[in-house]
């Protein structure tokens, strides 16, 4: 992780920082969906700033989980959650 600390890492330092990622198939502006319809502009800054997003993940973030199965995203979580627990970092 990242040295330089956000406020909320300063406040509780021992939180777990996991960043879930869309999947992979949402990099293309067809693939937006469900939920209100977006204009082709509104899509275009969404997955600009769904790229940022993910930059600063992989900068700050204790982990990253795609979205891509709920089931293994779970599991995942939990795995990861439990290592922390064990004291592995």
């Amino acid at each position: 992780m990242c040295t330089d600390r956000s406020p909320f890492e300063r406040a509780i330092p021992e939180a777990l920082l996991v960043f879930v990622r869309r999947r992979p198939e949402t990099n293309s502006a067809g693939a937006w969906s469900p939920g209100p319809p977006m204009t082709p502009k509104a899509i275009e800054r969404r997955l600009a700033r769904a790229d940022s997003e993910e930059q600063i993940a992989q900068e700050k973030f204790d982990a990253v989980i795609v979205n891509d199965d709920i089931e293994r995203a779970i599991a995942e979580l939990a795995a990861i959650v439990e290592s922390r627990r064990n004291g592995a970092h």
